[in-house]
């Protein structure tokens, strides 16, 4: 089973949203709510994003070895608001606890070797949990690792991976209208009727599709074609982009991005918060090979986590 990452980001770059306007338009949800935003929910609503939104600000300005608390405790409350905006009607919109935790042999030797099995894990209540609940996702029953959690996110798996692999990754889609077909997405994923099961495995949404076949407008450079998908339901979507989400943690289940992210600065936090001294080492650019890594994630998630929340907060 193959998975081709494009070779340039440009194009789908070219419409990202930057955290400014992103901010913008998440505070215009504030006056112009959501239809689950009720006249109950609304001053959590508005607070949580308003402390969400100062938490990633300050954090613009805080070096990498702290930035990790800003991050997280921004994303935390912004979960709040998403439990408000998302949560049906009649159900407990509050979250209480944080709902995950991390787990590893040796808790006390964290180092840039080990750091890709640094696993995250579910705990049997609190937001983590009760938030998959509410976006139809996946968590982290049986736990899933810093490696996998990495390859469920776009620009850090397409620049600078924990490991480099063809292990299964977030790969963004195309649409196509192909006479006679409706409408499809093509996966840059080479077409092997022999590994289909595999790929349902690594992608849960290619079993849950309605037709899956090779595409008839596309091949790769070889030859080879393409995997075209009619999935029946909507795709996960990442910075307005449909994706197909890799399992994590063995799950038959995506997880949605807006988890994937809790999940990794739930954990860079607790390192950077209870044990400063192996985090620091982590981040020494001289000597550790993850530290450009993790700096580059902990950059693209000013930008990409809002535009993931507002996405969420509108029901994509």
């Amino acid at each position: 089973m193959t998975t081709r990452r494009r070779a340039s980001p440009r194009y789908w770059d070219a419409g990202l949203l930057k955290r400014g306007e992103t901010w913008h338009h998440i505070r215009g949800l504030r006056a112009l709510r959501p239809p689950l935003v009720t006249d109950e929910r609304a001053p959590l609503f508005g607070a949580a994003l308003e402390q969400a939104e100062q938490q990633f600000r300050a954090a613009e300005g805080v070096p990498y070895v702290s930035r990790p608390l800003n991050l997280f405790y921004g994303l935390s409350q912004a979960g709040r608001a998403v439990a408000a905006a998302r949560t049906p009607e009649g159900e407990q919109f509050t979250l209480a606890g944080h709902g995950i935790r991390q787990i590893r042999e040796d808790p006390n030797n964290v180092n840039p070797s080990n750091f890709p099995d640094f696993r995250a894990k579910d705990q049997p209540r609190g937001a983590f949990v009760r938030l998959a609940e509410v976006l139809d996702s996946a968590s982290l029953p049986e736990g899933g690792t810093m490696a996998e959690l990495w390859r469920g996110l776009y620009e850090p798996v397409l620049h600078y991976p924990l490991i480099v692999d063809d292990s299964p990754c977030m790969i963004d889609v195309m649409t196509e209208h192909p006479p006679g077909s409706g409408f499809v997405y093509t996966a840059n994923i080479k077409y092997e009727a022999s590994e289909l099961e595999n790929l349902k495995a690594a992608y849960p949404d290619i079993a849950l599709a309605a037709e899956v076949r090779p595409c008839r407008t596309m091949r790769h450079n070889d030859g080879s074609e393409l995997l075209a998908l009619n999935p029946g339901i909507p795709l996960r979507r990442y910075r307005n982009t449909p994706v197909l989400m890799p399992s994590i943690g063995g799950q038959a289940k995506t997880m949605h991005p807006l988890l994937v992210w809790w999940a990794i600065l739930h954990s860079l936090s607790m390192l950077a918060r209870y044990q400063p001294v192996e985090w620091t080492a982590l981040l020494k650019i001289d000597q550790s090979p993850v530290a450009n890594a993790i700096e580059y994630l902990l950059d693209v998630a000013l930008d990409s986590v809002p535009e993931v929340l507002y996405d969420t907060l509108r029901g994509l």
